[in-house]
């Protein structure tokens, strides 16, 4: 496997976040994008502490994938959980273990940050079992379109 590595993207790098969420929305099904405000409100967001955006990069630096968590608090957790929002492999890179490393980071921050899951909406099961059949390798149940990890 080629080198990758994870980073937290800082404010400098939403431009980067923002094409791949682009590129993940427009294999999703085309949905209309407001790239200039998302690209703003991603600058916000960064900006907060309460919102990451995971980078996954080759050895040359080149964006593989993102995956973009943000906490929030919920009463049936009685505290703190995160959110994946978005998280994208550009398509050559899948099968090469960037999800996992990616996947694996944000366990990693849910952990240090004292949350007691992480919860991910995910596409119709249907037409992308392979996306549903990742999250539960990566620890992820629940129906079809809402999977949660837990920690203790």
């Amino acid at each position: 496997m080629t080198e990758v590595r994870v980073d937290h993207a800082s404010i400098e790098d939403a431009a980067v976040v923002i094409d791949l969420v682009e590129r993940l929305l427009r294999e999703l099904g085309g949905f209309a994008f407001d790239k200039e405000g998302a690209t703003r409100l991603c600058e916000q967001l960064l900006a907060t502490g309460r919102y990451t955006a995971l980078l996954a990069r080759d050895a040359e630096g080149s964006a593989l994938g993102v995956l973009t968590l943000h906490e929030s608090s919920a009463l049936y957790v009685v505290g703190k959980l995160g959110w994946i929002q978005e998280f994208y492999v550009v398509p050559e890179a899948r099968s090469l273990g960037v999800g996992h490393l990616l996947a694996e980071e944000a366990t990693r921050c849910a952990r240090e940050r004292g949350w007691s899951r992480l919860e991910v909406n995910t596409p119709n099961a249907q037409e992308w079992p392979r996306t549903v059949a990742f999250y539960r390798r990566e620890g992820f149940e629940g129906g079809s379109y809402h999977l949660r990890k837990f920690f203790a």
